[in-house]
């Protein structure tokens, strides 16, 4: 579970007043932008599931282009594309998708009290809860995703969420979704030992281990 910033889904709720921007379109924004990220694709398609359904409850996708600019040209591209999915409901519950977001009980207090059905080839649905304690609620598969990726993706999601409400009019993506601490992590942790460079070249080494081991196999299958 990812707690999220009351005061960012109070401005949200704003800006659809005033702005008359679909709230669906504002809370799945950031989930596009993550999935581009993660995915280093210009487009998307993402499964979703809104209150008062027709269709059993059951989420259905949307494609949707991640557009260069700002948030709010992000918004706009994916309220279109999720408009155009509605229109064509039937092709797109037939569209396999990876991530959904369920926004059937956004206005609830508390997640499913129980485990969530995933579709056929969902890996991951987020079901958001935006009452008193605003919150998403995580449901993976775990031969496809471990608890500890499923929350980093939260985090994402929150970290996106925020600079929507609060840098609409700013570019999504001067956005960088990895916390400090993951992004040290990421050059540091990993890095392995400090290991100090010979002041010699590579052609110089291997002339010299050559020279001291002249009958040794230098290379031996894929070794």
């Amino acid at each position: 579970m990812a707690h999220l910033s009351p005061a960012s889904l109070a401005t949200l709720r704003r800006l659809s007043a005033d702005e008359r921007l679909e709230m669906e379109s504002l809370l799945l924004a950031p989930l596009v932008k993550v999935l581009g990220e993660l995915t280093a694709e210009p487009s998307v398609v993402v499964g979703h599931l809104v209150p008062e359904t027709e269709d059993g409850g059951a989420p259905h996708a949307f494609q949707t282009e991640i557009p260069d600019g700002s948030s709010r040209d992000l918004v706009a591209v994916v309220s279109t594309s999720r408009a155009r999915s509605l229109v064509r409901r039937g092709a797109a519950a037939a569209r396999p998708f990876d991530v959904a977001l369920d926004l059937s009980q956004a206005g609830e207090d508390h997640g499913p009290a129980g485990p969530v059905t995933l579709s056929a080839d969902t890996a991951l649905q987020v079901v958001l809860v935006t009452g008193d304690r605003p919150a998403l609620h995580l449901h993976h598969r775990t031969h496809l995703l471990d608890a500890d990726y499923a929350r980093r993706i939260g985090g994402y999601f929150r970290t996106a969420l925020d600079h929507l409400a609060t840098s609409l009019d700013a570019g999504h993506r001067e956005l960088e979704l990895p916390s400090e601490q993951e992004r040290e992590h990421h050059l540091h942790g990993l890095a392995g030992p400090t290991v100090p460079l010979p002041d010699a070249m590579f052609p110089e080494l291997f002339e010299a281990r050559v020279l001291s081991h002249p009958d040794a196999v230098a290379v031996k299958g894929v070794r």
